[in-house]
């Protein structure tokens, strides 16, 4: 994904690589979502292509399930991906 401001996905891909630093993918996708609804989808595609061991839709779709299975109210949300990804990242930064 090339933004207009920001490292292209694939050459931090590289650097990540390059240095044996691993790639939180759920973090990713849902920091994306939670920052960009709208570019979601460009970086979820661009991923999938650079990383496809990573599979990030299951990925992604069984962490959602997760938290869905241990807050079954919050289908009743607005946006219940939206509510998802928050509690993901808010549960990372409480292990950090």
């Amino acid at each position: 994904m090339q933004d207009e401001v920001g490292f292209p996905l694939d050459a931090s891909l590289h650097e990540c690589r390059t240095y044996g630093i691993l790639i939180d993918w759920l973090e990713a996708l849902c920091d994306c979502w939670i920052n960009d609804c709208l570019k979601f989808d460009s970086f979820l595609r661009q991923a999938a292509l650079l990383a496809p061991e990573a599979d990030l839709k299951n990925q992604f779709s069984r962490a959602g399930a997760r938290v869905l299975a241990q807050f079954p109210k919050m289908k009743q949300c607005a946006d219940p991906v939206d509510v998802a990804c928050r509690y993901i990242m808010a549960r990372k930064r409480k292990r950090a």
